[in-house]
């Protein structure tokens, strides 16, 4: 079992209903959360403890839905991006803020979508007959905004996914949605 494949697994242990545990999910990966002011630019980072493991940084600035988000962008970059972290040394940081690589920041925006609003359980969700954006965003505990880009994309596919699929994996059989 590669170490990508377990720190799926975790994520995937914490999706059985919304709203999904991120700090759990962090903290069973070994990550630790802190919450520090960065500014107004920057929103959460991920770095390389002085004392072994990894950091999580959230914007204590942010509303709490931008903290969860950023949590589960920076644990997406730990799942697919650890060799760019760094050694604590060099480039001891990745930051999501205007200076971070647009192919690397939108796969950790999609795995952070992901994380947060599983297909599958919106798909529940909806068939339970909570069909608005904000009954989804509540429920979820995300931005409207984000539940509004999550729908687009179902919107968008006309797949069906197989139960517990991930990520960016595509599809969307939502009765009702066009």
């Amino acid at each position: 079992m590669t170490e990508h494949k377990s720190a799926l697994e975790v994520i995937r242990s914490h999706q059985m209903a919304a709203p999904v545990d991120v700090h759990a999910i962090a903290r069973n990966l070994g990550l630790r959360i802190r919450s520090l002011d960065l500014g107004e630019n920057v929103g959460g980072r991920i770095k390389r403890a002085w004392s072994g493991g990894y950091e999580v940084h959230v914007n204590e600035r942010d509303h709490p839905r931008r903290q969860r988000f950023t949590i589960a962008h920076e644990i997406a970059h730990f799942v697919m991006h650890r060799d760019l972290i760094g050694d604590g040394i060099t480039e001891d940081a990745l930051f999501r803020g205007p200076w971070g690589d647009p192919h690397v920041e939108t796969q950790a925006n999609r795995l952070a979508a992901d994380i947060l609003m599983p297909y599958f359980l919106i798909q529940i969700y909806w068939l339970r007959a909570e069909r608005s954006v904000d009954q989804l965003a509540r429920r979820f505990d995300v931005s409207k905004q984000a539940m509004e880009i999550r729908l687009e994309g179902f919107r968008r596919s006309a797949v069906s996914w197989p139960a517990g699929r991930m990520a960016s994996d595509t599809g969307a059989a939502f009765p009702g949605l066009a």
